[in-house]
């Protein structure tokens, strides 16, 4: 659904608390703008984060931030629990795990879960990133969310209390946003990281017509709380922000020119989560 019309802020909130009390509401609000990441491949290039005007980034592993966990976020790609050997402020756990390797580390939902809940105790406080799924195989992908989300709440007697990273790549940005409307049937409350996504568009690919549709209406649609494009160099993809000379491709510059709305759809209880 797309708002053209935001009618005042105090009649938004009051609006969505009332209909929150009926069992759960998502509605329009002014918040804090998302952060604007990047999922960095090529980090030989790290001056691409600054041309590209982005304040994040993430590792696919532990040990890859340099103590720089302001900026940098790690990642327990392989829901090891003995990988856990420390506890920065916020963890990615897991990649794809409806994707084979070298792409994504498969698990089930049901062990997935155990392991989140054994990294819980083991870094309480910890802010948990789960699962940065590949939304592109459809009704699987949802399917593994739901059983998550479900063997979760067996094991802890409660709700999800961490934040759901998905992933989304497509030549056209109706397919991403399709997607990510079919989340609205996940039983969850909290924010998305948009851990990973590109659009690349018509021939020739560097065209930015479709990830600025994207990132658009992307906002309005689920509360992204952090978005993470892929990526900076891909030996001269079709999904390349940065040029080998170090000049923006059409998708950078429309990248690096986005300003993250201050409005976005925000399911309203989930704006003061405590995380165990």
């Amino acid at each position: 659904m797309r708002y053209k019309y935001l009618p005042p802020l105090p009649f938004v909130l009051l609006a969505a608390t009332l209909l929150v009390t009926a069992g759960g509401y998502h509605a329009p609000a002014v918040v804090a703008p998302a952060t604007k990441g990047l999922a960095q491949l090529d980090w030989s290039h790290n001056e691409d984060r600054a041309a590209l005007g982005v304040s994040q980034w993430f590792a696919w592993g532990m040990n890859s931030c340099g103590g720089n966990y302001t900026n940098c976020t790690p990642m327990n790609r392989n829901w090891a629990v003995a990988a856990q050997t420390f506890c920065p402020p916020i963890t990615l756990l897991g990649n794809e795990p409806t994707n084979p390797e070298p792409a994504g580390h498969p698990i089930t939902a049901t062990l997935a879960a155990s392991v989140t809940v054994s990294i819980e105790q083991a870094c309480p406080g910890m802010r948990i990133v789960a699962a940065n799924i590949h939304l592109n195989n459809g009704a699987a992908d949802l399917q593994w969310l739901a059983d998550y989300l479900a063997a979760y709440k067996l094991k802890t007697g409660h709700a999800f209390a961490h934040t759901l990273g998905i992933h989304c790549y497509s030549q056209y940005a109706d397919t991403c946003l399709a997607r990510l409307r079919e989340l609205s049937a996940l039983d969850y409350g909290g924010v998305y990281w948009l851990t990973e996504f590109a659009m690349w568009g018509n021939f020739p690919y560097q065209s930015g017509d479709e990830l600025a549709k994207f990132l658009t209406a992307a906002p309005l649609i689920v509360d992204i709380e952090r978005a993470y494009i892929w990526t900076n160099r891909d030996n001269g993809s079709a999904v390349d922000l940065v040029n080998a000379n170090g000049t923006l491709t059409a998708r950078g510059v429309v990248y690096r020119d986005w300003v993250p709305p201050t409005v976005r759809r925000v399911y309203l209880p989930s704006m003061a989560r405590a995380y165990p």
